[in-house]
């Protein structure tokens, strides 16, 4: 069920000065950090990420393929996408004809469709090979290293969950593309850096949390007190919604030698208006149940375009995985996955290679 790590993080981090890349996990695929799988009746679209690249599609029949760089690109930037095959032009998308900001902020939709028709075919072709993105601007140029050796793959499974046999795979533009919040992309970019600390955060979600999280400030201490976050676990992230929303997960204290984080919803775009403290629904191994917490558990990842909340946790003897989905500006839990957990008698445990599923919300249409 799990994946190794893409290399191409290792090269994403050398230029995360600039530029950064982030994700989440998936049932479907268990990429921490790097890469996502996922399809969500409840937001009506299917998405597959590799590090910096992703590749959606809604469920409406006559839908095309889009394709957006996460954290990539920068206001006036030109993108220029190198081929795998030796001698094969690079395609290039200008700002504004080739790309554009969508409604979250951070992510660059390809709009021009013959161009991203082709990169896409390219991308699946390109299987275990590599090939590299340019982001230019002003005179400098930063590459990555596009690396998605399973996307036909994962396309193919989409295909699947939708319903649709597709011949020739057809890439364009969002069916209600939006300019999207140009002045949020620097927020952004310095959050999906792993290393971003609170002090990262938007000066007012900062005071905030030092008002509504007092406590957790106060555990915090210096970085390197008992209080502060562990190696690995990142002390601030960011969920673009879209339509003005956002959400921020802020490590708060250690309990119990787990992580937890604070969940707070924000709005009105850039203002960060309306800031609150949002309780998430929390599994426990012991009574098969959840219960309405503000601690947030154990190593998390964000992914906006999903509105997807991922995190895992050591509960007793039981390692959980539990997936939040942020509707209607709440968190609604979709799945929870377990291994080494009792059973539903509580009297056996079961030890598995794969986690077992131990709940699933039956899917809805919105």
């Amino acid at each position: 069920m799990a994946h190794a790590f893409s290399p191409a993080s290792a090269v994403i981090g050398l230029v995360a000065t600039l530029f950064a890349a982030t994700g989440a996990r998936a049932q479907d695929s268990a990429h921490w950090a790097g890469h996502g799988l996922d399809c969500s009746t409840l937001l009506g679209v299917c998405a597959t990420r590799w590090n910096q690249i992703e590749v959606s599609r809604p469920f409406a029949p006559d839908a095309p393929w889009e394709i957006a760089m996460i954290d990539q690109a920068v206001p006036g930037a030109r993108l220029v996408f190198g081929s795998h095959r030796d001698g094969e032009p690079g395609l290039v998308f200008e700002a504004e004809t080739g790309w554009r900001f969508d409604g979250h902020a951070g992510r660059a939709v390809l709009i021009d469709r013959d161009k991203a028709t082709i990169l896409l075919a390219r991308l699946v072709a390109q299987h275990d090979r590599r090939s590299t993105l340019t982001v230019e601007i002003s005179g400098r140029a930063v590459n990555s290293i596009i690396d998605a050796p399973r996307l036909g793959d994962e396309l193919g499974w989409i295909d699947r969950r939708q319903g649709r046999g597709e011949v020739r795979r057809q890439a364009g533009p969002p069916r209600f593309a939006s300019p999207g919040p140009v002045e949020l992309v620097e927020d952004a970019r310095r959050l999906a850096d792993p290393n971003a600390a609170i002090s990262d955060l938007p000066e007012r979600v900062r005071v905030a949390h030092r008002r509504l999280g007092r406590h957790c400030v106060e555990a915090m201490g210096a970085p390197d007190a008992p209080g502060a976050p562990p190696a690995g676990v990142r002390a601030v992230q960011a969920i673009w919604l879209g339509h003005g929303e956002s959400a921020f997960v802020v490590f708060c204290r250690m309990r119990g030698g787990v992580p937890t984080s604070r969940l707070y919803r924000a709005s009105s775009g850039a203002a960060y208006a309306d800031i609150r403290p949002v309780p998430v629904p929390v599994w426990s191994a012991a009574t098969r149940r959840t219960a309405s917490t503000l601690d947030l558990p154990g190593e998390v990842h964000v992914w906006s375009t999903m509105a997807q909340i991922t995190h895992q946790w050591q509960d007793g003897r039981c390692e959980l995985t539990q997936r939040l989905r942020l509707v209607d500006r709440q968190p609604r839990l979709v799945l929870v996955t377990g291994a080494r957990c009792p059973s539903a008698d509580g009297r056996t445990l079961t030890d598995r290679e794969a986690a077992a599923t131990l709940f699933q919300e039956a899917p809805t249409r919105r």
